[in-house]
C-alpha cells in the first residue's frame, strides 16, 4: 500500500472509530504523524464547538486499528501499547 493510501485507510478507520463512539454530524481528521505501524491523529469537529480529540492507531492485520480516541493519555497506556516518546503527548 503507498503512503497516500496508507493514510486514507488510517482516515477512514479513525472516522468509523469516532462515529461508533460519539455522534459528531461533520468532522475532519488530521494524521499528525506515522512512524512505522502506529500513528497519531487529531480529531475536529467542522463547527469547533467540540474539543478536539487525540487518538493513536497500529497498523495490523492489513489494516488500521484506532486503540483509543481522548484528550489525555497516561503512561501505562503508553507502555501497553508500546507507543514511542516521540509520538506521545507531551
Amino acid at each position: 500500500m503507498g503512503h497516500e493510501a496508507d493514510k486514507a485507510a488510517l482516515v477512514e478507520a479513525t472516522r468509523r472509530a469516532v462515529r461508533e463512539m460519539a455522534d459528531v454530524p461533520e468532522f475532519g481528521v488530521e494524521v499528525e504523524r506515522l512512524q512505522g505501524e502506529l500513528a497519531r491523529v487529531l480529531v475536529r469537529d467542522a463547527a469547533g464547538e467540540l474539543t478536539p480529540l487525540l487518538g493513536f492507531a497500529r497498523h495490523q492485520g492489513g489494516g488500521w486499528r484506532v486503540l483509543a480516541l481522548g484528550t489525555d493519555f497516561d503512561a501505562d497506556f503508553y507502555a501497553t501499547h508500546g507507543i514511542p516518546e516521540d509520538l506521545q503527548l507531551r
